[in-house]
């Protein structure tokens, strides 16, 4: 195996879901499936994916309405989600996160 695809399926307090991975070409994709499942936990299943740098090292990350987009020394990378946005949002929210060594800061 080359490690250009895993699949894992996960259950955790009655949900269960499916992470898979695959390359292509320098790509990294991710897809979540949610599996039918009985929770036992009120509390909904939730992924949450961080977009950060390592410690030490310089580099911004931008959020758009439909893409993340990151800059750092080697250049910039766009991360997209298929996933629906919550449409109780009336407009889009863009902050923008500076990340420089152990300095993290938001506007306003």
């Amino acid at each position: 195996m080359d490690g250009s695809y895993t699949d894992l399926r996960i259950a955790w307090k009655g949900h269960s879901w499916r992470m898979q991975s695959a390359r292509e070409g320098t790509d990294l994709v991710l897809l979540a499936t949610p599996l039918p499942s009985t929770p036992i936990s009120a509390i909904p299943p939730t992924i949450v994916f961080s977009v950060d740098f390592l410690w030490n090292q310089p580099g911004t990350a931008l959020r758009h309405p439909d893409f993340i987009e990151t800059r750092g020394a080697s250049g910039g990378l766009p991360v997209y989600c298929t996933c629906q946005s919550p449409s109780s949002r009336a407009q889009s929210e863009s902050i923008d996160i500076l990340s420089v060594g152990h300095i993290c800061g938001r506007p306003g």
